[in-house]
């Protein structure tokens, strides 16, 4: 799947950067039709990777600092 970044985004602003997302597709065929279909892609690769999201620093739960 791949699109270009045009458009506000979880309160991001457009980069107009082309986006590539990989993911995988599974159907169940019976009698030569589909009749599941299930899937997910790889949303955190990309969005990482073009600075979209980013980690966030976890609290120290030790309570040393």
């Amino acid at each position: 799947m791949e699109g270009t970044h045009k458009g506000e985004w979880l309160g991001r602003k457009p980069t107009n950067k082309r986006l590539v997302f990989t993911g995988a597709d599974i159907d169940k065929v019976f009698d030569g039709k589909i009749v599941e279909h299930g899937g997910a892609v790889n949303t955190f690769e990309t969005l990482f990777r073009e600075g979209l999201i980013k980690p966030e620093e976890c609290p120290d739960k030790s309570g040393e600092n």
